[in-house]
């Protein structure tokens, strides 16, 4: 979602490099520990057999404190598709400023410049698709 509001960043020259060149080594350096501490905890049996591998690693290492973890996957899956929305109602109001969609995808609010039309258009379209 970052390239989709390259426009609105300040200063983007510096701030996107910055945030593409500390982001990416974070996540991924990330992904790596937590592979490495599933195959620490757990076996190659509890692995395979295992319908949630993060909750049966959760079980063994934080206990009863588990149960917590389906509730911060939730916020997680909630912040993606946040993202997910701020980045697609802008590329409604771009589609919009070249012609390919009706003009009124165009149109932004005025005090928080937010692309209602194309946040509408994303909230609907999801609706309909999980109705």
């Amino acid at each position: 979602s970052l390239n989709t509001v390259t426009e609105e960043l300040k200063n983007p020259k510096r701030n996107l490099w910055l945030s593409i060149s500390l982001a990416v080594p974070i996540v991924i350096m990330l992904y790596v520990c937590i592979n490495i501490s599933y195959f620490t905890v757990m076996n190659k049996a509890e692995l395979l057999s295992s319908n949630a591998v993060a909750v049966t690693w959760g079980e063994a290492v934080l206990g009863p404190v588990v149960r917590i973890l389906p509730i911060l996957i939730s916020i997680s899956a909630l912040g993606s598709a946040n993202g997910n929305l701020f980045g697609a109602a802008r590329y409604c109001m771009v589609g919009a400023q070249y012609g390919y969609l009706p003009e009124v995808f165009a149109c932004i609010q005025t005090q928080r410049l937010t692309p209602i039309p194309g946040v509408v258009l994303q909230v609907v379209s999801f609706i309909l698709i999980f109705k």
